[in-house]
């Protein structure tokens, strides 16, 4: 299983055309049900199975408020799930929450 550091180098979080069919790529992986939004516990699972970070899926905390944080950019969109246009601030947000969980976890 890759670790943290590994898990985080690999993030498609750029701007580029190839990040953001890397993203796409990821979405689709994380997206168990099919439909047009991405669940929390679809994220859970997308950490646990197509990520395989257990530092991360373990951080519970940071992968909530990532989740919170990355919905809450568009007013439109639902209230308890992702589009696609929020994914790329998710991973942005659970790179840099994650970091500050493991600076306060102990």
């Amino acid at each position: 299983m890759p670790d943290w550091a590994t898990v985080k180098r690999q993030l498609p979080v750029g701007k580029t055309p190839e990040h953001k069919a890397r993203r796409k790529e990821l979405w689709d992986q994380f997206n168990v049900t099919g439909t047009k939004h991405l669940a929390l516990f679809e994220v859970d699972a997308g950490i646990q199975k197509v990520l395989q970070c257990e530092e991360l899926f373990d951080a519970k905390p940071a992968i909530r408020r990532a989740f919170a944080y990355a919905k809450d950019i568009n007013p439109k969109g639902p209230k308890d799930a992702l589009e696609f246009c929020e994914f790329r601030l998710l991973l942005v947000f659970l790179q840099n929450l994650f970091d500050i969980y493991e600076l306060f976890k102990e």
